[in-house]
């Protein structure tokens, strides 16, 4: 590790120095320092970090003495990195971990953050990356690469937490966090996934699965709903429901009711009902929902047996392993005093407790724009001392040790959030060509059904259909099927046929469908 002919002055007992608070919450165990005195004085430290539960430690060589991380990060400065040989564990003394550090492993792509002293022994802290000369990428960087799974991400076990309620700026004038801001900061913490879960709303879906997957993180899509008893009804009153989709059928069901909220149950808000939400459960987790939520709710007004039945109904809808009793920790007093009662709801319904975070904006500091954004929605200002804000500044995206500081009393529930990370399991084809089906009688194939209605028309449209008509027709039909277009014929054929019995005017067509034989006989065109 030294130059030929240098000398070297080791500690003649090398120093087992203890990690930062963020290493004992898991990230680094501890780190042995040696000091190198090298000619002409240029001074090196080695770090050699022991990382838990692996064979092996990552030792980086540092010409002088980093720059102090008063923002989080060091500089950048060149390293050489290398795998330390199995017999040179034992100097490194790496059984002695932090008391209760979590078991972690390390993929060698994120940063190891650690304290360590610099050769006048000032403790401070660096940020070390470890390099390996071959790097897996990240996440596949085009569409055409379908390995379908976050491969790279941390191991879902590893993370000690994951927020499964976050609300963006797609929670118009409620949500203060931008995506990409928030997948950076997912990534940042370490954290294996991260959720969105704005209010009625899927618009910020997309956006989370592609910067989450840039940053290596994985995207859980989700919603909290708006619940009403019966969603046509013009009155108010709903209570809210977090739902997460674990599958792509869960997708297309969450989809379907944040449709059928703007569509069917809009009033003052986007509401689903009971009924909605037993037509399109598959595929879904359902979390109790926040103080707003109807089992939250009644538990706060000491109706302990009504919240019971909510939760009964939860499970009845969603299945009892998909369904869980979400507690939360703003350093509300109302939270404090039905968080109990909600632990024992679960124990007595025997279902799984989860931790939230109820996250409306990125960091603790954002809460001051957080209430202009709240003075926007209500239309007053912050120069009223009355104005509307939330009660406390612990709606920030918190990391996993503050969660679990937070939910000192219910360990199992902040654990339980990477359960629910592991089984969510959504990807969206991005690029690509999604047609929608056409419903068909008796489940009937579509290419067949084109071929009997074009069939049916050839007759109609020529008294005599020649040679060079059904090759002609023949040639259509195949090339229609090869480009999988044979429902989106069959779609345009049902809307044009409607529009001309009901007496609705139809253009003649454009593009080269216009000039299709298939169309012709469809009856889409008259040309």
């Amino acid at each position: 590790m030294r130059p030929a002919g240098s000398t070297s002055t080791f500690n003649s007992s090398p120093t087992l120095k203890p990690a930062s608070s963020r290493a004992r919450a898991g990230m680094v165990t501890w780190c042995l320092r040696e000091t190198l005195v090298y000619p002409r004085r240029r001074r090196f430290f080695t770090v050699a970090i022991r990382v838990k539960n692996t064979g092996y430690a990552h030792v980086c060589k540092r010409p002088r003495v980093a720059s102090p991380c008063r923002t989080g990060r060091a500089r950048e400065a060149p390293e050489e990195v290398a795998a330390v040989s199995r017999e040179r564990r034992d100097h490194l003394d790496h059984d002695r971990a932090a008391p209760g550090a979590p078991k972690r492993s390390c993929n060698g792509t994120r940063p190891c953050v650690l304290a360590v002293a610099d050769l006048t022994d000032r403790g401070q802290a660096f940020e070390v990356r470890p390099v390996r000369e071959s790097k897996r990428k990240a996440w596949p960087r085009h569409s055409g690469d379908r390995r379908g799974r976050f491969y790279n991400c941390p191991a879902v076990s590893e993370a000690p937490f994951v927020h499964l309620h976050v609300h963006s700026e797609y929670s118009i004038l409620d949500g203060a966090c931008r995506i990409p801001g928030l997948a950076a900061r997912a990534a940042e913490l370490e954290m294996p996934a991260v959720s969105l879960t704005d209010h009625g709303s899927l618009a910020g879906a997309v956006q989370l699965y592609q910067e989450a997957t840039k940053q290596g993180v994985k995207p859980l899509i989700g919603c909290e709903v708006y619940v009403a008893d019966d969603r046509k009804a013009q009155q108010k009153g709903y209570a809210h429901l977090t739902l997460l989709a674990e599958s792509n059928a869960g997708y297309s069901n969450l989809i379907k009711l944040a449709s059928a909220g703007y569509l069917e149950g809009y009033y003052y808000k986007p509401r689903v009902d009971w009924e909605l939400l037993s037509n399109h459960a598959d595929g879904l987790v359902a979390l109790s929902g926040c103080l707003s939520g109807r089992v939250a709710k009644a538990m706060e007004e000491n109706r302990p047996n009504d919240a019971a039945a909510d939760l009964d109904r939860l499970a009845q809808i969603f299945g009892r392993d998909s369904t869980y009793v979400e507690i939360q920790n703003a350093g509300l007093d109302i939270q404090q005093r039905i968080n109990p009662m909600l632990a024992e709801l679960a124990a007595t319904a025997k279902l799984p407790l989860v931790a939230t975070g109820d996250v409306h904006y990125l960091m603790h500091s954002d809460a001051r724009a957080h209430e202009a954004l709240l003075c926007i929605q209500s239309g007053d200002s912050l120069k009223n001392p009355d104005h509307w804000k939330f009660d406390t500044d612990q709606f920030y995206f918190k990391t996993p040790a503050e969660m679990a500081a937070d939910f000192a009393d219910y360990p199992e529930a902040v654990a339980r959030t990477l359960e629910i990370a592991q089984r969510c399991n959504v990807e969206l084809a991005l690029g690509e060509i999604l047609l929608p089906k056409f419903p068909l009688p008796d489940g009937r194939d579509a290419f067949d059904y084109l071929v009997e209605l074009t069939e049916k028309g050839l007759q109609k449209r020529y008294d005599h259909a020649t040679p060079e008509l059904q090759e002609r027709l023949r040639f259509e039909l195949k090339t229609i099927k090869e480009m999988g277009f044979s429902d989106y014929f069959l779609i345009v054929w049902d809307f044009v046929a409607f529009a001309k019995r009901n007496g609705i005017q139809v253009g003649p067509g454009r593009g080269s469908a216009a000039g299709s034989l298939v169309a012709y006989c469809l009856e889409i065109t008259d040309i």
